[in-house]
């Protein structure tokens, strides 16, 4: 029978780590959001984390799609000429299962400077605590994450990368 504290140690030292198809979507998502921030081209990204998000909680629940994640879809839905970017993208698991999302706006004074991609990114997290938000702004480019009603920004690629590691669950 295995020591329980023993075990409860080695989690401390050695943290479960993501697997091989978890960093793959991470990586597509981080390699999209980098090529949209560098061309300066506006993004909205759901990513769930724990359950499945109520669309109740979308004003406008967007299209249903069923896509594997790829930095390549995330990018063309974000084209100036796509009819799916103007909102968010929902990702559930490996999936992107909605496009064109209209997200609520947070309604917090500080965030009336933010515009609003970053006000919805706020919004979305500050009604559900079981979902990432990541906003690319196309004016500045700038990479920001919101969680829990908290934005994060600006952030590199990398910094990206290594929070989403951090904060989405281990299969």
């Amino acid at each position: 029978m295995a020591n329980p504290i023993r075990t409860a140690v080695i989690r401390l030292f050695h943290p479960p780590q993501p697997t091989v198809p978890q960093l793959t979507i991470i990586t597509e998502i981080v390699n999209a959001v980098r090529e949209l921030s560098q061309t300066r081209l506006g993004a909205l990204l759901v990513i769930e984390t724990n359950a499945p998000l109520d669309e109740q909680n979308f004003p406008f629940p967007g299209v249903k799609l069923d896509a594997l994640v790829s930095c390549e879809l995330i990018q063309t839905i974000f084209q100036p000429k796509s009819s799916l970017g103007d909102g968010a993208v929902l990702i559930r698991g490996e999936r992107v299962v909605i496009a064109n999302a209209i997200l609520p706006y947070s309604h917090k004074t500080a965030s009336r400077r933010l515009g609003a991609r970053h006000r919805a990114a706020l919004g979305i997290t500050e009604q559900t605590e079981n979902c990432l938000c990541i906003a690319v702004s196309g004016e500045t480019g700038s990479i920001a994450l919101a969680e829990r009603g908290i934005l994060n920004r600006p952030l590199t690629g990398k910094i990206l990368r290594e929070l989403l590691i951090d904060r989405l669950p281990k299969p």
